[in-house]
Parts: structure tokens; C-alpha cells; sequence
């Protein structure tokens, strides 16, 4: 077995092991339309009503945020209760997510109350905390730490830790202790929103811990490398160079993944993979996350392989409207249905206009998780 496949086996049975829950996006399929059967299109708001109780939590997850941004707040608890308390951590992202992308009262108590809940995924709570954290308001940052604390002091230290690096950012010095043990167990989420969160706010103290944690726990060195040389580790640094550029295609779309996640990064850790990855997939995305252009991110959209597309679709926002709703529109035809889906959640989340006559093609797509994307898309753009 080479080093990819041994680590691509290894890391699911830790996620499962950390997890505890449901598959994570598109682990699950919705069988409700017989092969062959072409969805009827129907008005935005019935079809992400009919998608959020799906078996499938890629489809729901899709439904419950598009519902979630486009109710009025009279009626927002009922679809905001129904994903932030739902089994899958996905679908609390995605949900978590767009409370806060509302803008609004509403949505930042609804999310607070998920922050604070025990029972809700770490990770999900944690990178909603921190989004909180960065509007940079006191008031907002004092909500957070009341709320944040009780949800993971009594927990095991891997199922704390990224609640603790909340609250050890917001100054609680005893957050630290999870946070290490964590670390040195080797037992933590190889999450991109956690990882990244970790190499900005953690304490490069807590170095020596992740190094023992990865000799012992194989599966996490490349996460390590990538959080160490956010810490000024100059041998970690060159290894996640090294995986990036290298031959071993699931570690280095992985780390791609992970360094996605922080532009200013992304920008300086894919150069060399632009130029050196031997997979193509890899070298476009590389490319588009080193030198953001709309020409790099056609050249990656474009490709059969939607792994560089999904990859560097979040980083169109950064370009001018016409540069983002040209790639975008290249997106929302691909021949793949995940990059389709992808590029309707960005058209969601950013509102973005002169779109419409694509994502109503894709109010009658195959995909379950497509059309609730579009649908999600049409509402916010105002088509009916």
C-alpha cells in the first residue's frame, strides 16, 4: 500500500473514530428520484422546503442554509433549530455559516446559542466563534467567551481543543491545557477551518506537543507540518513544500485543501506547487491560489477533474464582478454536479447578480445537493 492510500485509509478511520456521527458531505445518497427521473422545476423556497428533511446530509445541509439566509426572522428558529441541532457536523457548518452570513440580530443570537451548546460539533461551533471573533466588535468578543467556555471545560481534551483555541485566543490562559493534550495525543480533527484557525492563533509553545502527536499518529504529520510552519518551523515549512509539489497526489490535494483555507498562505505555500505538483489538478489550483487571476481560475475550472475547481472556487470572491461571475458561470456548467453545486452555494453566500438564466438550468439538475444549492442561489439573488 503506498504512503497516500495507507494515509487516505488511516485518516477516515480517525474521523470516523473523532466524529462519532454521520459521514461528512455526500456520504450518504438520496435515492428518492428513480434512475432516469428528471426533477420537476418548482419555486426556490417549496424546493429547499421539500430538500431539508432528505436522508442525505449533503442535500439538507444545502436546503437548511439556503433556507436559513433567505427567511424573514419571524420564522428563522424553526429552520435554524432544525440544522444547528442536526446529527452531521456538515450540515452544522453549513447552517452555523449562514447565520452569520444574515448580517443580522437574529442570526448572531441563533449562533451564539449553537456556540454554546455542548452538544453541538466542535469544530462547526469553533469556526463560527471565531467569524464572530473577527467582526471585531467587544461587545460580540465578551458574548463568544461567556458562551464558548461551558460548552467545553468538562470535555475531552480532542473534543475541546477547538472551542479551548476560542477562548485561549479571547485571553483564557488555561485554555491551553486541552489544547496540548490534544496536540500531544495526535487525536485531532484534520479539519481545514480548525487547522487554519490553529496556525494563526495558536501558541507556537505548544510546538514540541504536535510533534509528538505526529511521530505517533502518522496521519496527522502533514497537518502538523502545516500548522508548524505557520509557527516559524523552517523544516516544516520545507516538508509542506515538499507534499505539495511532490508526487503523492491525496497528500498534496489535501494540503492544498488545508492551505485554501488561508489566502495570505495559500498565496506563498503554492507557488512551488504551481510549477513542481506532478498532477495537473493540483498545479492549476496551485497555480490560481498563488497568483489569484480569472484566467487562472478558468484554467482550473475548467478542467474534467473538479478537484481544482472546488479547490479554488472560494478565492473568486477576491476578483471584480465581471472576473467572478465569468468563472462562476463557467462553474455552473460544468460537467461535474459537485462543482456545479459548489459554484451555486458561492452565488448564494455573495449574492452575486447576472446569473439567473444558469441557475434556473439548475432548478431541474440530477443532484439533489445541486438544485437545494440553486435554489438557495435564485432566492438570494431575487429570482422567484
Amino acid at each position: 500500500m503506498t504512503r497516500g492510500s495507507r494515509r487516505a485509509v488511516l485518516s477516515l478511520v480517525v474521523v470516523a473514530l473523532l466524529s462519532g456521527c454521520a459521514a461528512r458531505r455526500g456520504g450518504e445518497v438520496d435515492a428518492s428520484l428513480p434512475d432516469g427521473a428528471m426533477p420537476e422545476a418548482v419555486e426556490p423556497a417549496q424546493a429547499l422546503r421539500a430538500l431539508a428533511t432528505s436522508p442525505d446530509p449533503a442535500v439538507r445541509g444545502r436546503a437548511l442554509a439556503g433556507l436559513v439566509r433567505s427567511e424573514p426572522a419571524a420564522s428563522l428558529g424553526r429552520w435554524a433549530s432544525q440544522g444547528t441541532y442536526d446529527p452531521d457536523p456538515w450540515v452544522q457548518a453549513l447552517v452555523s455559516q449562514a447565520l452569520l452570513d444574515r448580517e443580522d440580530a437574529p442570526g448572531r443570537e441563533a449562533a451564539l446559542d449553537f456556540i454554546g451548546r455542548r452538544a453541538s460539533d466542535g469544530v462547526a461551533a469553533a469556526e463560527a466563534a471565531h467569524r464572530l471573533v473577527d467582526l471585531g466588535d467587544p461587545a460580540v468578543a465578551e458574548a463568544v467567551r461567556a458562551a464558548i467556555a461551558p460548552a467545553w471545560e468538562a470535555q475531552d481534551a480532542w473534543r475541546a481543543a477547538p472551542r479551548a483555541l476560542v477562548s485561549w485566543r479571547l485571553g483564557d490562559r488555561g485554555a491551553s491545557a486541552p489544547i496540548e493534550a490534544a496536540l500531544r495525543s495526535g487525536f485531532i480533527r484534520d479539519d481545514p477551518a480548525f487547522l487554519a484557525a490553529l496556525r494563526v492563533h495558536g501558541d507556537p509553545a505548544w510546538a514540541a506537543a504536535l510533534r509528538e502527536g505526529a511521530a505517533s499518529m502518522e496521519e496527522i504529520a502533514d497537518a502538523a507540518a502545516f500548522v508548524l510552519a505557520g509557527w516559524g518551523d523552517r523544516a516544516a515549512a520545507r516538508e509542506l513544500d515538499r507534499v505539495l509539489s511532490g508526487s503523492d497526489v491525496f497528500a498534496a490535494r489535501t494540503a492544498l485543501e488545508r492551505v485554501a483555507a488561508l489566502p495570505a498562505v495559500a498565496r506563498a505555500s503554492a507557488a512551488g506547487a504551481a510549477s513542481r505538483a506532478d498532477a495537473v489538478a493540483v498545479r492549476r489550483a496551485a497555480a490560481a491560489l498563488a497568483r489569484p487571476s480569472a484566467g487562472a481560475a478558468s484554467r482550473a475550472v475548467g478542467l474534467a477533474d473538479p478537484f481544482a475547481a472546488i479547490v479554488v472556487l472560494p478565492s473568486v470572491m477576491g476578483l471584480d464582478d465581471p472576473a467572478r461571475r465569468a468563472v462562476l458561470a463557467d462553474a455552473l456548467t460544468h460537467p461535474d454536479t459537485a462543482v456545479r453545486e459548489a459554484a451555486a452555494a458561492i452565488v448564494q453566500r455573495a449574492a452575486v447578480p447576472g446569473l439567473d438564466s444558469l441557475l434556473d438550468a439548475l432548478a431541474t439538475d440530477p443532484a439533489d445537493a445541486t438544485r437545494a444549492a440553486a435554489a438557495g442561489a435564485r432566492l438570494a439573488v431575487g429570482v422567484r
